[in-house]
């Protein structure tokens, strides 16, 4: 009996750049999850935008930058409500310039 594993893909794409696909393994999970909690104890989250619908959540996000850690970004991310996994994630400069979008597929 062969199994068929799914591999969830992060699908960026960078404004500047084109489109990137890569594989999201759990070390690119751990790395989101760390990335959200960290800024969410060290930066203050003003302006909170929370909504919950049928099928996704979104949430507005403080965050300094996740490449180099000394600007600070807005994220805009979506939750499946059904996987509790991140589907999208929008960055955001605080100019409220769209920076990268990535969606994550399966």
């Amino acid at each position: 009996m062969s199994r068929m594993r799914k591999q969830i893909c992060v699908i960026s794409t960078f404004i500047l750049t084109g489109f990137i696909v890569s594989p999201l393994d759990q070390t690119g999970m751990g790395y989101f999850i760390d990335f959200v909690v960290q800024n969410l104890n060290r930066v203050e989250q003003s302006g909170n935008e929370f909504d919950e619908g049928s099928r996704q959540t979104r949430f507005l996000l403080w965050a300094m930058d996740y490449i180099h850690g000394r600007s600070l970004e807005k994220y805009l991310i979506s939750i499946s409500n059904k996987y509790r996994l991140p589907v999208r994630i929008e960055r955001y400069s605080l100019a409220d310039v769209l920076i990268e979008v990535s969606v994550m597929k399966n």
